[in-house]
């Protein structure tokens, strides 16, 4: 086989036609690096780059595979091929071997430009790997398809045509299965047709007509009987038969960033089944060794297949992207993995045209829990699809989703998956983050929960208003948000989940402060937001030392300059404590931040403590609260205490939560909140989950959105671009030129 190998490499290395294509593949691809890499100085060469040049795989296919064996058919000397002492199947492989050289000759060439990128720019050199490994094992598995083609006629230009034919198909097999009709009998009739096609292969192989319909009578067995068993498997059959073979679609996957084995095992299955497929083709073997030619190939084939469900089920894959964008979260993992109702996502979309990154993220839901799937509907067909679901006077929008379990359903708008930031350099917005999982994550949360809790914010004692923001967001996670006046209510209702105090003014009366009581004493939730510039309220505070914790009147000043930003001692980032509701803030590197808080402070526990406090967020040792608050001068004064001080805290009776408390009240300002990246709004909602006792909510947030870009001088770009379309390529012609001249004057 070596010596095979070294023969057809050495065939095309002596030809011109080798370096034509090398030139041609690497110029092309400069054209892209120039426009993508150089002119907007864009690092993700993968994404860019190889997802624009896998169109030239319909022309590098049949050039370098349309001779491989039909040339030898032609020329006659595939009889001795055959009855050399060589194994033919070392004669395929060798073939095989030494385009798939050439072609990674090809690919080696071209990387060079986007290695020699990383020194201008901060390049993610693992999913860059990935995409070169992806595009190799993608060209790898279209040229055995091509070496196939090429073993069943002994024109060259008809194996190239066929191979174009063929690659372009596997290109388009996805869009091509748009209007196919889904009823499972056309499933059925589609089968049945593979299984006579199958039959009469064993027929030319076996000349035997019993063993022929032996078969078809097996394949027709098989086909019924799974449809006994489980006719929902044949709903769509024919489309996802077809698409199946779109080798386009699982190279997405190596672009965007995820190494996949379910893409690794699909690529390698191609490679050896027409490989196996082009060696029984080779051999022209009839009667009793074509029948066993073509069982085995069966077998083979049968065993790739089962390999692919296999792991395709059990998804292997690591996202190689810098902030991990194609995974979702543990904690939505977790969530689908407790799910005990059936859940369907509807991607307002034809699967052909869906957005990648987004199809990509669902397509984690559907593969983390059997009570998820995911499923396509394109809004040119179905424009009224979903409309149940839509807001008065709202419409459905291309991309958006409809997530369904059982009556209940919920419409997210694909407007909402990307948050936005404004440059207030260039005057224009630019994507921050991406909030997809987090959305589809609380539509699930709703869909699958059988009530929705009742949150009762508190009025009557000037306290602040949610604001639109806040109360959606409680909203998204499946709570209700109802306003309630102690003083004309008379009680709490019965159906409160939580009462949230947020800023009151003044005090709160004693018989409001005995409705609290009464509430807690039956189980009851609170969480209390402080203002520390708002007037004594001593029946609240005296309320809340009962729970064990005191509150100062003051406010905290930093003196840590690593523990407050711009500038500003008053605007405080505290150290975290050790709890359920900030350890995914931790785990995320999200840090709350705290404009003019106040200090709490927490009571030893004694031998009859009830209730156990912990401290959530707090200043350091250098922080000192500030006594009089009417004073210009944040210089510490002798009345001013020393830190450090409890900014929030959780208390809990028995492990159950009861209240949270926090001495801020601006955090919630849509400015501040955007310098923390939203941690502060998590930091609110972690802990609501938190006292509901909703844990699985806890965490499900937005991921930013990181652009790696380059920066390149302009004498940078002009060599780059004039070495990668002209440079490089001119002198591998040129190589090629001496080669040719020298093997003519042999």
């Amino acid at each position: 086989m070596w010596n095979l190998y070294k023969k057809e490499l050495f065939s095309y290395l002596h030809s011109m036609l080798a370096y034509v294509f090398i030139a041609f593949f690497v110029a092309a691809g400069g054209i892209y690096y120039s426009h993508y890499c150089l002119t907007y100085a864009l690092m993700d060469y993968s994404n860019y780059v190889l997802m624009s040049i896998v169109i030239l795989l319909i022309v590098v296919v049949p050039i370098l595979t349309m001779k491989l064996v039909a040339e030898e058919r032609k020329q006659k000397t595939d009889q001795l091929l055959l009855t050399s002492p060589v194994k033919v199947s070392f004669v395929i492989i060798g073939k095989y071997l030494a385009a798939e050289t050439l072609f990674a000759i090809a690919l080696v060439i071209a990387a060079i430009f986007p290695v020699i990128s990383g020194l201008f720019g901060t390049m993610n050199y693992g999913a860059l790997a990935t995409g070169f490994l992806g595009y190799f094992l993608m060209g790898s598995a279209l040229i055995a398809v091509g070496i196939f083609l090429s073993s069943i006629t002994d024109n060259p230009m008809i194996a190239a045509a066929l191979s174009f034919g063929a690659v372009l198909f596997m290109f388009l097999a996805e869009n091509a299965v748009q209007n196919i009709p889904s009823r499972p009998r056309y499933t059925i009739v589609f089968l049945l047709l593979v299984v006579a096609i199958v039959a009469i292969c064993f027929y030319i192989k076996s000349k035997k007509t019993w063993l022929s319909l032996c078969v078809f009578a097996i394949g027709v067995v098989c086909i019924f009987g799974i449809y006994a068993w489980k006719a929902e498997l044949y709903e769509d059959g024919v489309a996802q038969i077809i698409a199946w073979f779109s080798v386009l679609a699982r190279f997405d996957d190596f672009a965007g960033g995820i190494l996949n084995l379910s893409s690794i095992i699909y690529y390698v299955s191609f490679i050896f089944v027409f490989l196996f497929l082009t060696i029984i083709v080779f051999k022209r073997e009839t009667g009793r060794q074509g029948a066993v030619s073509m069982s085995l190939a069966g077998i083979f084939i049968a065993i790739c297949l089962v390999a692919n469900v296999v792991v395709t089920k059990a998804d292997f894959s690591y996202d190689v992207t810098s902030n991990q964008m194609y995974t979702i979260s543990k904690q939505t993992k977790k969530i689908l993995q407790g799910l005990d109702k059936e859940v369907t996502i509807y991607m307002l979309s034809a699967k052909s045209d869906a957005n990648l990154i987004y199809k990509k993220i669902l397509q984690q839901y559907a593969k983390t829990s059997k009570n998820v799937s995911l499923k396509y509907k394109d809004l040119e067909q179905y424009p009224n699809f979903g409309k149940k679901y839509l807001s008065d006077g709202e419409t459905a929008t291309e991309g958006s989703v409809i997530v369904t379990s059982g009556e209940k359903g919920r419409y997210v708008s694909s407007n909402d998956f990307v948050s936005y930031a404004y440059d207030y350099y260039s005057g224009s917005q630019y994507p921050e983050s991406l909030n997809i999982e987090q959305k589809v994550t609380e539509a699930i949360n709703y869909v699958t929960s059988d009530e929705t809790p009742i949150i009762y914010e508190l009025v009557g004692h000037g306290e602040i208003s949610l604001g639109s923001d806040v109360t959606t967001k409680l909203e998204n996670d499946n709570y209700q948000v109802e306003e309630l006046n102690l003083l004309t209510a008379g009680k709490v209702p019965e159906d409160a989940s939580m009462l949230l105090i947020n800023g009151p003014q003044k005090d709160f009366t004693k018989d409001a402060i005995k409705q609290l009581k009464s509430y807690m004493k039956k189980g009851g939730r609170l969480y209390v937001l402080l203002d520390p510039l708002a007037d004594e309220l001593p029946n609240l505070n005296q309320f809340l030392e009962a729970y064990g914790i005191t509150v100062d009147s003051g406010v905290v000043i930093e003196q840590d300059t690593s523990y407050y930003m711009q500038g500003q001692p008053v605007f405080l980032v505290p150290e975290y404590g050790y709890h359920t509701i900030t350890t995914p803030l931790q785990n995320d590197n999200l840090f709350v931040m705290l404009p003019m808080a106040g200090g709490l402070k927490i009571q030893e526990e004694t031998e009859d403590s009830d209730y156990t406090v912990t401290a959530l967020l707090s200043s350091t040792e250098k922080s000192y609260l500030k006594k009089d608050l009417e004073s210009d001068i944040t210089k510490k004064a002798k009345e001013d205490e020393d830190g450090p001080f409890v900014l929030s805290a959780v208390v809990e009776k028995e492990e159950e939560p009861q209240i949270i408390v926090t001495y801020c009240l601006n955090q919630w300002d849509s400015q501040i909140n955007e310098y923390s990246g939203d941690a502060n709004l998590n930091f609110f909602l972690n802990g609501t989950n938190y006292l509901n006792q909703q844990e699985d909510k806890i965490s499900v947030r937005a991921k930013s959105i990181t652009t790696e870009y380059g920066v390149y001088t302009e004498f940078t770009q002009k060599v780059l671009s004039t070495a990668s379309i002209y440079g490089v390529p001119v002198i591998v012609l040129a190589i090629g030129g001496v080669v040719a001249y020298r093997r003519r004057r042999l």
